[in-house]
């Protein structure tokens, strides 16, 4: 093995770190030598790779000399886990989100400030070059003044047996598991979001969380939109976010997205989503990071602002009101449980 490669190890091989072990081994120059996790069958699977395999992180981190590490464990561990390896001198590419609480969230930010070294939340979308071509639009007047928005995220997948429905291990149900990329993309597209409030649909698997919800947010520059999120329902759109402006609009999809002028013809920006090629991307500008050379994608402040909306999101939906999105500023006083239902 080249002495010049970038070490990577993953802790937590389920599902998502399928992606990223892909996405890692897509960029050259780079070597994934070695996986965490408390299950055999996932530590055999690790070693039927070729990959080393531990069952702790402690582990990890005294057999191992690694630049990164991706932790795809479910949220109620990251911030332990990721402070272990920070302290270890070890960079880290946390999996959303960052926890299922407010204070553990701010915990995990002031720790990542002291350790010395990077860590940044795996905000995938704003890695998807659709995504980033619209923002500019947006941001160079073309659809004009953002008016409203729709963001969904929605599928029918069996939650019954995934950590994801389990909120000791989650902090919540669809809100906290999808909504964190759908808030986090509403504030890279516009702007932060200062008042929300939180609906749950009637629920369709029998789950101790919600399996579908919805969200209507209005953000600092006035638009207010729609955020839908479901695990028991199917979307029958092709377009996964769509904001409007006084001039205009634009359409996202997982196929093709388009910019809608008036009195001219739709144009296409965009090929759509791929999952591989936006992890791609955000591996790479991971390790360009950690070597020096390339700036983050987001900063501690925008990962734990997206967690105060999910906060607020579902105070809102225990008083049924809208609620107020408390800046990061002005956490630690009001700070409180993501999910305390």
């Amino acid at each position: 093995m080249s002495n010049n490669q970038f070490l990577v190890g993953i802790v937590g091989f389920g599902r998502i770190a399928d992606t990223h072990l892909e996405a890692w081994k897509a960029n050259e120059g780079v070597a994934v030598t070695s996986v965490v996790d408390d299950s055999p069958l996932a530590r055999e699977r690790a070693r039927s790779l070729g990959m080393n395999a531990y069952q702790s992180v402690n582990e990890l981190l005294n057999s191992e000399q690694l630049n990164a590490v991706s932790l795809c464990t479910p949220p109620a561990f990251h911030p332990s886990q990721a402070l272990d390896i920070m302290k270890a001198g070890v960079a880290v590419l946390c999996e959303k989100p960052l926890a299922i609480d407010l204070t553990s969230a701010q915990e995990l930010i002031d720790g990542a400030a002291q350790a010395g070294v990077e860590f940044q939340l795996a905000t995938k979308f704003r890695h998807v070059p659709d995504i980033r071509k619209a923002r500019d639009l947006i941001r160079h007047g073309v659809i004009g003044d953002p008016l409203t928005f729709h963001v969904e995220f929605s599928g029918m997948t069996d939650m019954s047996d995934r950590w994801n429905s389990k909120q000791s291990l989650s902090g919540g149900g669809v809100l906290i598991d999808n909504g964190c990329h759908a808030v986090d993309t509403v504030r890279f597209l516009l702007s932060g979001i200062v008042k929300i409030q939180g609906v749950p649909l009637r629920p369709v698997q029998n789950l101790p969380v919600e399996d579908s919800a919805m969200m209507l947010a209005t953000t600092e520059c006035g638009a207010t939109g729609k955020i839908t999120l479901s695990w028991s329902m199917k979307s029958w759109s092709d377009f996964y976010i769509s904001i409007q402006g006084t001039l205009g609009m634009i359409q996202i999809g997982w196929k093709k997205s388009y910019l809608h002028v008036e009195g001219e013809a739709p144009v296409e920006i965009g090929n759509g989503y791929s999952k591989l090629g936006a992890h791609k991307r955000m591996m790479g500008m991971f390790r360009d990071l950690v070597e020096g050379s390339e700036e983050r994608w987001i900063s501690n402040e925008e990962a734990l602002a997206s967690s105060t909306v999910i906060e607020a999101a579902y105070r809102s939906m225990q008083t049924g009101r809208w609620a107020r999105v408390h800046s990061v500023q002005s956490l630690r006083p009001a700070i409180g449980l993501v999910a305390n239902r």
